[in-house]
């Protein structure tokens, strides 16, 4: 999922790729539980380097769809964090 609005934004789950990888996961999605996310990503070099991040769903009943509110202090890179799995195998 690339967190398009931004931290403290809402970020729909709209993406069929994002929506499966939680359902294959066995990820139940409830209001108020804590995910963890990435992004594919690269580094200046080209070298894969995902966008890692946490967020907190929530289901928007006027809309019917789930999003998350992703915690700016949890965003980094993997390499930066000490992860270096590429997680967009």
């Amino acid at each position: 999922m690339y967190p398009y609005a931004g931290p403290g934004g809402r970020n729909y789950l709209k993406q069929a790729e994002t929506l499966q990888d939680i359902a294959l996961s066995g990820v139940k999605l409830e209001e108020g539980a804590r995910l963890h996310f990435y992004c594919g990503d690269a580094d200046d070099e080209g070298k894969p380097d995902d966008l890692l991040f946490d967020g907190i769903a929530y289901f928007d009943s006027e809309k019917r769809q789930w999003y998350v509110i992703v915690e700016e202090s949890s965003c980094c890179h993997a390499l930066d964090s000490g992860d270096s799995t590429n997680y967009d195998k």
